[in-house]
């Protein structure tokens, strides 16, 4: 580990080979992360009108009912980082699938206001912890030629979440009966949430966290996984030491 920190700067050359499977698994998962917070905070517009009439709200209950899952959100944003970093990016994500099913399947089947409003806060807890956790995962999941791209799709399934949200909304909305219609737009979430969790199985954690908790083995090891060879995975592993030894310098 030491050696790695006294090594020169790689020099990058131009290399178009693709990554290989498992880090395009990695960013794929990750990336549903993404797509669920867009679809999270995008599916509430489709049911406003029925929430207001079946919980009775005015707008002052109807305000708050759109507005928890983003105080959730913000919660999420301010505890996903320490989270991740203590107890690792892994387990985090897995968290987070577990929050966006319980948030899902909660608000679907809520019959009370008040449940609807905490089932509502925890799926928007899984929103923000995703958008800090996701994102940090791709990056160290990523071999440095790669990283600028996967990242970004984080970001771009965001947006394609928002999309899907509103087409699942329009289509929900002509084929069922309005009194369960924002049921299903609600509870429709589980099921990615529920493929994201499954998927997480057949993904590593990352060397970056590996090495920053004295597991350099496990680390060198699913380096070598991830990287299309070993220089790469070198310049892999210096990096995250490298960036380990500023963290906690």
């Amino acid at each position: 580990m030491t050696s790695r920190t006294e090594s020169k700067p790689q020099t990058y050359t131009k290399n178009r080979s693709l990554p290989t499977g498992l880090v395009i698994l990695s960013a794929f998962v990750a990336g549903l992360a993404g797509l669920m917070f867009g679809f999270d905070t995008a599916v509430i517009s489709g049911a406003e009108g029925a929430l207001e009439r079946y919980f009775n709200l005015d707008s002052f209950g109807l305000g708050l009912l759109v507005a928890m899952a983003t105080i959730g959100t913000i919660v999420g944003a301010i505890i996903g980082g320490s989270l991740s970093d203590r107890f690792g990016r892994h387990p985090i994500l897995m968290l987070i699938g577990l929050l966006y099913i319980a948030g899902a399947l909660g608000t679907a089947l809520a019959s009370l206001e008040p449940v609807f409003l905490v089932f509502r806060f925890i799926g928007g807890v899984g929103v923000g912890m995703s958008s800090v956790v996701a994102p940090i995962y791709t990056a160290e999941i990523a071999p440095p030629r790669h990283r600028g791209v996967l990242v970004g799709l984080v970001q771009l399934n965001v947006c394609l979440g928002m999309t899907v949200a509103y087409l699942s909304n329009m289509i929900i909305n002509r084929t069922l009966d309005e009194a369960i219609a924002w049921r299903w737009m609600l509870g429709v979430m589980a099921i990615p949430s529920v493929i994201f969790l499954l998927l997480l199985f057949f993904v590593p954690e990352t060397p970056r966290w590996l090495l920053g908790h004295g597991r350099d083995k496990n680390a060198e090891k699913i380096s070598r996984k991830l990287c299309a060879s070993a220089a790469e995975s070198e310049r892999q592993l210096t990096e995250s030491v490298l960036s380990c030894v500023r963290t906690h310098s």
